[in-house]
């Protein structure tokens, strides 16, 4: 629910950032999740910065600072966001549409750090299993919780 709640937040924040434009990146380097989630924080927060100029700049009688106000206040709630974003939202949200995936993932895992591919397998499997739980039963025996309790 939460990742689902971040890639929605997340795309809402890609489609300001890049105008709506979609597909794959124009980006022919492959970003590693620190980087991909580096540059995401650093969109958001140039966009806050120029935002709060402006704001500085306006005269309290001005029209637009009302609307310049609620969208520093909904890019300071995205950068939140951003913060949080996981390498689940990475795969979903970046590497899902990539080209030439197979090759895209040799060049990606080969950035990645231990603990970055241990939550992206652990993303990937409780996927599996959660989807797995929805049309059929766990075997006799095997424990989906992690309390232990089967």
């Amino acid at each position: 629910m939460i990742l689902c709640s971040l890639v929605l937040v997340f795309s809402f924040v890609v489609e300001a950032t890049t105008g709506g434009r979609s597909g794959a990146p124009s980006n022919p380097t492959t970003k590693s999740f620190k980087e991909w989630k580096d540059q995401k924080i650093q969109e958001i927060q140039t966009r806050i910065d120029l935002l709060q100029a402006r704001i500085d700049s306006q005269l309290p009688t001005d029209t637009n600072l009302g609307q310049l106000k609620t969208q520093l206040k909904n890019d300071s709630y995205s950068l939140e966001m951003a913060k949080e974003l996981t390498v689940s939202d990475y795969f979903v949200a970046y590497l899902a549409k990539l080209e030439n995936r197979r090759e895209t993932y040799k060049e990606i895992a080969a950035k990645m750090s231990a603990d970055e591919i241990a939550d992206l397998m652990s993303a990937y499997v409780n996927s599996i299993f959660s989807a797995q739980t929805l049309s059929t039963p766990a075997p006799q025996g095997y424990n989906l919780s992690s309390d232990n309790i089967k």
